[in-house]
């Protein structure tokens, strides 16, 4: 059941989830990085909170990647209760099949604990313009079967462990595979904000063109983040030092900052309307990560280890889609709101809105009711009303506090929802101003019955360890933008 949409310009924006169920909600997963492995055993008891259903494990050679890489994805993957996947650059042309047998025997000498294993040959890391020869790599087809013989008992996936447009050039023959992958990164041609937000409008054409070369077969996505894990183009990543918005940058200050957060939902839910298999996100720490660790380069407003940035709570709420059923989510506005629904065991639907706009918007979270915490001074004119039909077809209909650019609010359309609970932070000299709430991800009764209590409630009542260290009662300055020095 839907109801009316309105011009934007004249009466409400509306988000109404329908009856039509869309397909299974993707698996959440997290990358892993062996180089970060005693930085992330440090914040292990944080990273655990998130409850990602798959750690991927970058393994490169080239590098100096090895059995003890192996030995700490898997011990980091038992601590989270992920299930441990490999991606594998092979770096040898003329011996790939050795080498993919060598490492074979190191996994076997692990007893085998990746279910599914991707590999690239090093060659298909580099672009090639449409014309231009590739470097030198391994017969695909030999490629697959080598790899095929290596690990009868995972699936095996091949793709593109650089980017979407790699594969999209060379795309493999699909004998033997059980999975395509690829990447995405923001920083390729542009680094504004707007133009990072502005590209989760492509996924659906990336989507439709993955499909069309995956045929039948599981799509998975990423690693992603905003910044480069790896250069296409060039020897590496531009380094980054300053903390600035820079093209083909490493690491980018938006990672840890709300934009990063909304970027990381409407991604999340671009590709769930789509009907991927999993979306893959960053990684444990470092400079795609979802905690705190030392850097060096800044990374303002975050000065303790384990701080979790906003993405984490945006990726911990995703979590927590684990085997649920998508329902169509249909916006008045898509270019304006993103967001997706999904239905419960218990018969509620829970709904995620992300606004993608630059400056102040009004809207209401689907099922809420008006919180306490809201901007009394908007003016009623000023807030615009966003609707969703709950399971039976009711309409429940509310208002809730302005959404801040790049905000995100999660209700429940059920009778359980309470008012969303905000945390409101000091942005300092953002243009949103002070005291205007960050992260919005209304939780129901029955997430407060539990030990994963949001972080927000628990915030309010002083016991959290998170709260603590956060500081987020007294002004704990998250930034829109992440906060170039």
């Amino acid at each position: 059941m839907r109801g009316r949409c309105p011009s934007r310009f004249g009466g409400r924006t509306r988000a109404d989830h329908a009856r039509e169920a869309i397909g299974a909600a993707p698996a959440l997963g997290l990358g892993f990085d062996p180089a970060e492995a005693e930085a992330t055993r440090r914040v292990l008891p944080r990273l655990a909170e998130l409850h990602p259903h798959r750690l991927v494990c970058h393994f490169d050679p080239r590098r100096g990647d090895e059995r003890a890489s192996l030995e700490s994805a898997v011990a980091v993957a038992k601590a989270l209760g992920a299930e441990p996947w490999l991606k594998v650059v092979v770096a040898d042309v003329e011996g790939f099949a050795a080498e993919i047998a060598a490492l074979d025997a190191l996994v076997q000498s692990l007893v085998s604990p990746f279910r599914a294993v991707l590999l690239s040959p090093a060659a298909d890391l580099k672009s090639m313009t449409p014309g231009q020869a590739w470097l030198p790599a391994p017969p695909p087809a030999e490629f697959h079967r080598a790899a095929q013989a290596a690990f009868p008992g995972a699936k095996l996936g091949c793709g593109m462990i650089s980017t979407f447009t790699e594969l999209n050039r060379k795309r493999p023959p699909l004998d033997h595979l059980d999975f395509i992958g690829f990447t995405t990164v923001a920083l390729i041609h542009a680094c504004d904000d707007a133009s990072v937000i502005e590209g989760l409008e492509a996924l659906p054409s990336i989507a439709r063109s993955a499909r069309d070369i995956a045929g039948h077969l599981p799509i998975v996505v990423g690693p992603s983040a905003i910044g480069l894990h790896l250069n296409p183009y060039g020897a590496r990543p531009v380094p980054n030092s300053g903390n600035r918005r820079q093209a083909m940058a490493l690491n980018d200050p938006r990672q840890r900052a709300r934009l990063g957060a909304a970027c990381a939902l409407g991604y999340y839910a671009g590709l769930a309307r789509a009907g991927v298999e999993a979306v893959v996100f960053g990684t444990t720490t470092g400079p795609f990560g979802v905690v705190h660790t030392v850097q060096p380069w800044p990374t303002p407003g975050f000065d303790r280890e384990g701080d979790p940035y906003p993405i984490f709570f945006a990726l911990q709420s995703l979590a927590a889609l684990r085997g649920a059923n998508l329902r169509a989510l249909h916006l008045s506005e898509p270019g304006v709101i993103d967001g997706l629904a999904a239905d419960r065991g218990d018969g509620s639907t829970w709904s995620w809105l992300i606004s993608r706009r630059m400056r102040n918007r009004s809207s209401s979270a689907p099922g809420s009711r008006r919180s306490n915490h809201s901007d009394s001074s908007s003016a009623p004119s000023e807030r615009r009303s966003l609707r969703t039909s709950g399971p039976e077809g009711e309409e429940p209909k509310a208002s809730a506090p302005a959404a801040q650019p790049f905000s995100i609010r999660r209700a429940a359309a059920s009778g359980s929802i309470q008012r969303p609970h905000l945390l409101r932070h000091q942005d300092g000299a953002d243009e949103i101003g002070d005291g205007q709430p960050v992260l919005d991800l209304g939780f129901d009764v029955a997430d407060r019955a539990t030990s994963r209590r949001s972080f927000f409630q628990r915030g309010r009542s002083g016991t959290s360890n998170i709260a603590r260290s956060h500081r987020a009662i007294d002004g704990h300055p998250w930034r829109a933008d992440g906060g170039e020095a």
